[in-house]
């Protein structure tokens, strides 16, 4: 464990972001120290490191990090493709408990499923922890309403990552699943939008990215809104699904 997590842990730092493979550092931490809260390469062969991969490599790949992640945390959600799900919960050996929705009300694209210009609505974000689907929905572990990032935004908001969420959303999420004295852990923080949503509402953040490209990002990213900088617009009315708003 490096001195800085060490000082997040302890309380010390509000952050780190470091840049290496995330198994060595979940090997590192302590049973149930942190909230995962992340989004995981899909194997859809996006510009992500390790997205390329052969499900026969990838499912293994994955799955140990999974393993690590549920060792480490109180709770773990992660974003993950609505295409390969049911194949990864059949297949994989550290299945999630239950699928949280991520509906997307206003999604229109020039590209879609049967060429046609309509995409998926929803994205499944995974769930392993030990509340009951009962308990969950109490907490606020049900579903959530916003419109994925468009173009345009990307641009304007300087969004580089290849799947980067809105932050809106991870206000959102982070508010609901998290509590103010939780250190979140985001294993692969890309840009850092996690980090950041932990660090607006008062949490501790841990990132990890094995892309030094994506880690400077992240860094930059808590540093740019740490000086005051602006990264983001209004919410536009869009809010949680069910139970009031973000």
């Amino acid at each position: 464990m490096t001195p800085d997590i060490l000082a997040v842990l302890s309380g010390k730092r509000s952050y780190v972001v470091a840049q290496g493979d995330c198994l060595e550092v979940l090997r590192g931490l302590p049973d149930k120290s942190v909230v995962v809260v992340t989004d995981v390469p899909y194997c859809l062969g996006k510009d992500i490191a390790n997205d390329n991969l052969p499900w026969e490599e990838y499912l293994p790949w994955l799955d140990a990090r999974l393993a690590e992640g549920c060792r480490v945390g109180k709770r773990m959600f992660s974003f993950f493709s609505a295409t390969k799900m049911i194949r990864f919960v059949r297949e994989s050996t550290c299945p999630p408990q239950y699928p949280i929705n991520w509906h997307k009300p206003m999604i229109l694209t020039a590209r879609g499923m049967n060429h046609t210009p309509f995409v998926a609505h929803h994205e499944p974000i995974l769930y392993w922890g030990p509340m009951s689907i009962k308990e969950a929905g109490k907490r606020g572990y049900d579903s959530f309403a916003f419109n994925p990032l468009r173009p345009s935004q990307r641009r304007a908001e300087g969004i580089e990552h290849p799947v980067g969420k809105p932050l809106e959303l991870m206000l959102a999420v982070m508010k609901y699943w998290t509590d103010p004295d939780d250190i979140v852990l985001d294993p692969f923080c890309g840009e850092g939008t996690t980090l950041l949503a932990a660090l607006m509402l008062g949490r501790r953040a841990i990132g990890v990215d094995i892309d030094p490209r994506w880690a400077e990002k992240a860094r930059l990213t808590i540093e740019t809104w740490m000086a005051g900088g602006t990264l983001r617009g209004s919410l536009d009315g869009q809010g949680r699904l069910f139970g009031g708003a973000a």
